[in-house]
């Protein structure tokens, strides 16, 4: 893993919301559950005092398709 991609990020200062969900699709209503995982860690960071635009891109980047086999996951550090 090249890691010289996050330097940036971890010069930028907080606050960070941090996610990780399970982004599978491998049972019958599996859009559907990953839809719900998505927003409810969206619903957890706003809870939390997220800002908007932050909880956007975590939206945003968790929808986007997945082309690996169950399990799999996205971990996601953002920041405005």
């Amino acid at each position: 893993m090249h890691t010289t991609d996050l330097s940036p990020l971890l010069q930028t200062p907080g606050p960070y919301a941090t996610v990780f969900v399970d982004v599978s699709h491998d049972s019958e209503n599996g859009a559907h559950e990953h839809e719900l995982r998505v927003r409810e860690a969206c619903d957890q960071l706003a809870a939390q005092g997220a800002d908007t635009s932050v909880i956007d891109q975590v939206a945003e980047r968790l929808s986007e398709p997945v082309d690996r086999p169950s399990p799999v996951a996205r971990l996601l550090v953002a920041t405005a």
